[in-house]
């Protein structure tokens, strides 16, 4: 079964809609997981996902240099 193999959900890092995308990034690195979920109000939101941000970052690096 799903449950004894998945993290239980007090154990999840997470983040919040209105965290920092640079604090989220620290909390992919620092505890070596490639997504976070995305809470607000105790309610699932979204995912975010380390690929995500780091293609974010490369397409405003982009843009900044044109």
């Amino acid at each position: 079964l799903v449950q004894k193999i998945m993290t239980p959900v007090e154990k999840l890092i997470v983040t919040s809609p209105d965290e920092s995308a640079e604090k989220a990034l620290e909390k992919l690195s620092s505890n070596d997981v490639r997504q976070l979920p995305v809470l607000s109000d105790g309610e699932l939101v979204g995912l975010l996902r380390r690929r995500d941000i780091l293609k974010w970052l490369q397409l405003h690096a982009e843009l900044a240099r044109k």
